[in-house]
């Protein structure tokens, strides 16, 4: 980006990638449930290749927190969000760039697909919809067992 004297503004990575940590040994819970539940969070993560960077940072919040005598019940979009990352790590090592289409796919209930969907109705400004995304087929029920498909084949 942009030469010396440049107006394009530089993202401090280490800075993006180190706040989690500080605001998990702070114990600034708002701030790591806000960041990791961010979608736009979790996709620089994917699409920068560290998805199991994302994943520990769950677990680094989930341990801190029990040590602080605060946890997250398991009706949390963070333990929601950990779980997809986690069911869908292979998929998302292998192609960064199906998070969206995965997310949007999984049960409305789950706050993922909530930001999934807002994003393929309005996507972010600078953002391109992969071109593969076309619609949803998403199961109704969390239970992965039950899937019951919305539109025809």
């Amino acid at each position: 980006l942009g030469g010396a004297g440049s107006d394009v503004a530089r993202v401090n990575l280490r800075r993006r990638d180190e706040f989690c940590f500080h605001a998990t040994r702070g114990w600034m819970w708002s701030c790591v449930e806000g960041l990791l539940t961010d979608l736009e969070y979790t996709v620089v993560k994917c699409y920068a290749l560290h998805l199991p960077e994302l994943i520990q940072e769950f677990s680094d919040a989930f341990v801190e927190a029990y040590h602080a005598g605060a946890s997250w019940n398991d009706h949390t979009a963070m333990v929601q969000w950990r779980r997809f990352l986690v069911a869908n790590s292979a998929a998302l090592t292998r192609r960064p760039t199906s998070l969206l289409q995965i997310a949007a796919n999984f049960p409305d209930n789950f706050e993922i697909s909530r930001q999934a969907a807002a994003w393929l109705l309005v996507p972010p400004q600078n953002y391109v919809l992969p071109l593969a995304i076309r619609s949803t087929l998403k199961p109704q029920a969390s239970n992965p067992c039950h899937f019951t498909l919305t539109h025809p084949i």
